[in-house]
C-alpha cells in the first residue's frame, strides 16, 4: 500500500478572497472554507478542483493557520469562483461575526458541515 504524506498545516493554505462592488473586503489564508452554496453545504480546502457555483445567505467559517477555531463572517447570496490555491466571494455585503451575533443569526441557513478530520482530499494532500 502507498504511503501518504502528510502537509503541515501552513502547507495546506490557500487564499480567500470576499469582495464587493466596491472591491476587495477582506483576504485571509485559510487551511479550510464553509459556506452553504445553492446545492447545499461545500467545504472547501487548497487543491478543490475549479468551480463556479452560487451562494446562498449564511455563514462563512473560514479556518485559518494561525486559530484554533473558525472566523465567522455573513455573507448575502453571491457567486463562489474556486481554484486549486484561491476561492473568491462575490457578494454585495459580508459582516464579520463575533459568537453572539453568529448565535442570534441561528435562524439564518448554518452549514452542519464536521471540522474537517485528519486526513484531507485533494491532489497531494
Amino acid at each position: 500500500m502507498g504511503q501518504q504524506t502528510r502537509l503541515k498545516r501552513t502547507e495546506r493554505l490557500f487564499t480567500v478572497r470576499l469582495t464587493t462592488a466596491a472591491g476587495l473586503w477582506k483576504e485571509l489564508s485559510a487551511v479550510w472554507v464553509s459556506l452553504w452554496a445553492e446545492d447545499g453545504g461545500l467545504q472547501l480546502f487548497a487543491g478543490h478542483a475549479p468551480l463556479v457555483t452560487v451562494t446562498q445567505d449564511g455563514p462563512l467559517r473560514i479556518m485559518t493557520a494561525t486559530s484554533s477555531t473558525p472566523t465567522l463572517f455573513y455573507g448575502k447570496a453571491g457567486l463562489v469562483h474556486v481554484q486549486p490555491k484561491m476561492v473568491t466571494f462575490f457578494g454585495t455585503h459580508f459582516e464579520a461575526l463575533t459568537l453572539t451575533k453568529a448565535e442570534a443569526r441561528k435562524g439564518a441557513h448554518t452549514p452542519k458541515l464536521a471540522a474537517p478530520s485528519h486526513f484531507m482530499w485533494g491532489p497531494n494532500l
